[in-house]
């Protein structure tokens, strides 16, 4: 179903009265006419109606619907009689869908780069994709149990045990602590007294994952919340692999198209090649990525 502002195209044909196919026509060969329903019945739109030869007697027609939740009705004839135009005599109809706005992200990646990394030239996927966005985006980061994008946080990261030594940020990489508090107390301060001082007390380890303690500090009764952490965390921009792996499960989920559930698998195998189908979107070089970036654990 079309989605509101987002790009509607249809192929007609267009042949002359020997059956022939007749390219290279411009739009002013035809009379398009575009109206939507209102009420009980049609009334014209404000939409440009726009037509494409793509050649063998094809041509694309597209327009842009601006009214959601309606029936469009678009009709071409041609205006020469030599032409035969094989469109629905009631023309095409397209139930425009309501969708919601589509929110800025941030996601793995865009639209503009996905469909260079594609080479999607036409204009047909981007309802698709913008609905994959923030899917794949949330489907990453629910694998990965983290927030990839770069934020101002507040954490209580729990010790495995009564001596802390090593604590594990959640948004990773650490790139500015802010304060960072180690409390013994029932119930928790976090005064000036618990404050710890960043390459005193503690320090950031090299890939941004962890906090260890110079000294470790050894904590009676329970361990929930002992610690304090406000830091930011996350990437300002999107690694390249990791974007990549994102474009990969997009790119398959678009390129597979409404309702198959297969793509088709090609890989060669010592002097031959096997060949087949995957039910699955997440490719094998993405879900490698994926692994790759889920939190470890203190072990």
């Amino acid at each position: 179903m079309p989605s509101l502002n987002s790009e509607v195209q249809r192929i007609f044909r267009v042949s002359d009265l020997t059956g022939a196919a007749v390219s290279g026509l411009t739009s002013a060969a035809f009379t398009l006419s575009l109206r939507r329903k209102s009420g009980a019945t049609l009334v014209a739109t404000s939409e440009t109606v726009g037509v494409t030869s793509i050649g063998g007697g094809e041509y694309w027609i597209f327009y842009t619907p601006t009214v959601a939740a309606t029936l469009y009705v678009l009709t071409v004839t041609a205006i020469s009689t030599d032409y035969l135009v094989s469109a629905p005599p009631e023309g095409y109809q397209d139930d425009i869908e309501a969708v919601a706005a589509v929110t800025a992200g941030p996601y793995l990646t865009t639209r503009d780069r996905l469909k260079a990394a594609f080479d999607f030239k036409q204009d047909i996927h981007d309802a698709r994709i913008d609905q994959l966005l923030p899917q794949v985006t949330d489907l990453f980061q629910t694998y990965c149990d983290r927030q990839f994008f770069s934020a101002l946080v507040t954490e209580y990261p729990t010790p495995l045990s009564n001596c802390v030594r090593l604590l594990l940020a959640g948004r990773p990489p650490i790139t500015a602590v802010t304060s960072m508090h180690l409390s013994s107390a029932i119930p928790r301060v976090y005064s000036a007294a618990e404050l710890l001082v960043e390459g005193t007390d503690f320090f950031v380890s090299e890939d941004g994952q962890w906090i260890e303690l110079v000294t470790p500090r050894s904590i009676y009764g329970p361990v929930t919340k002992v610690a304090k952490l406000v830091y930011t965390g996350g990437y300002a921009s999107v690694p390249g692999d990791l974007e990549r792996a994102a474009q990969e499960v997009i790119g398959v989920k678009v390129l597979k198209g409404a309702g198959k559930l297969y793509h088709f698998l090609s890989e060669s195998v010592g002097e031959g090649s096997m060949q087949g189908l995957r039910w699955d979107d997440v490719t094998p070089n993405a879900l490698a990525v994926m692994d790759s970036y889920r939190l470890r654990a203190i072990v």
